[in-house]
């Protein structure tokens, strides 16, 4: 349970999916308003030069992969989610697509649709020194439960996504199709 007042999240040092071509970030959340600015999750140098952010701000949902020379950022209209209820993520990056497809975010199990998008997105993840879970590297604390976060160090495919949904029920990833890079529980 992060409590945004407390200042609530979990850093650790790591260098998962660091120059990764592909990789894929599963995460479920219960998150106390839609409207507000949370920090889901983050991959970064620690510097907010080189990151991969899962964010919340205005009833939208903001993923942003930045690296020195790149900045992207995707936004979509969350509005209609529930606060207070159990949201599954997962976030596909591969940077052999084109510029359209090189991330894909599936909210439970179904394809988001983004309405906008700035800058490109890097054929390469920059290097990361730092995981963050309920904050972003902006400093937005995250208010709410997060659970099963799992990173893969391929792109998953939609039917990985919908498997990873389970229907709504977190499951044990010791049996997946694909052992995860990293897994934390939570």
């Amino acid at each position: 349970n992060f409590d945004a007042a407390s200042s609530d999240y979990i850093s650790v040092n790591s260098t998962v999916l660091s120059g990764s071509s592909s990789a894929s970030i599963s995460i479920w959340l219960n998150i106390d308003s839609i409207s507000a600015t949370r920090g889901i999750f983050s991959l970064s140098d620690g510097a907010a030069n080189d990151e991969i952010t899962l964010s919340t701000f205005n009833s939208r949902l903001y993923v942003r992969i930045r690296n020195a020379s790149t900045n992207f950022k995707y936004s979509s209209d969350w509005a209609s989610q529930s606060a207070n209820t159990w949201i599954h993520l997962c976030l596909v990056y591969d940077g052999s697509e084109t510029e359209a497809d090189k991330i894909k975010v599936y909210l439970n199990n179904s394809l988001i649709n983004f309405g906008s998008a700035t800058g490109s997105t890097p054929a390469t993840l920059p290097t990361f020194t730092q995981l963050t879970i309920g904050n972003d590297i902006d400093g937005n604390d995250f208010d709410g439960k997060i659970s099963n976060v799992s990173l893969f160090n391929t792109s998953l495919t939609q039917d990985d996504a919908i498997n990873l949904y389970n229907n709504g029920v977190t499951q044990d990833l010791n049996n997946f199709r694909i052992t995860p890079t990293a897994w934390y529980t939570m």
